[in-house]
């Protein structure tokens, strides 16, 4: 089984984002590549649709070390800023440059074009304990249940 999941964290595909990608409750998802134990962080389309219209994208700076559930950046939009925040320790290995430059992309694109940054960890253990996508959309059910 690991040895199937570990291909399929390799290519990119409906399947990649199912088995290797995980949210959390800060509506963050992250999707690990097992091969080379890099995560790749970004915002979900529920978090772009609340901040609405982006205007400015602060990330840490490369190399940084990253603290699982510490603030590493934040999302200005015209309604409010946001921190963004990882589920998973590690280094920041790489960030989207283009997103930088055009931040409108995390808006229409928040889990695909919109990535944010690339994380490069071991800690599988704290990724494993996020939300599955389903367990994510029954989350999202009872925070719109709440607000009824």
């Amino acid at each position: 089984m690991i040895k199937f999941y570990s291909n399929i964290c390799g290519k990119k595909s409906l399947l990649v984002r199912t088995f290797c990608t995980r949210y959390s409750e800060s509506h963050e998802w992250i999707r690990f590549n097992h091969r080379n134990k890099t995560c790749t962080l970004g915002i979900t389309k529920y978090a772009s649709d609340q901040l609405k219209s982006i205007v400015n994208i602060n990330l840490p700076d490369l190399n940084s070390t990253i603290i699982r559930k510490q603030p590493i950046g934040n999302i200005e939009s015209t309604k409010t800023v946001a921190d963004i925040f990882s589920d998973v320790d590690g280094k920041c290995t790489l960030l989207n440059q283009d997103i930088i430059l055009n931040p409108t992309i995390v808006n229409n694109s928040p889990e695909d074009k919109g990535w944010l940054l690339q994380i490069e960890t071991n800690d599988v253990e704290s990724f494993n304990k996020m939300m599955t996508k389903n367990e994510y959309g029954q989350f999202l059910k009872d925070i719109n249940k709440s607000n009824d």
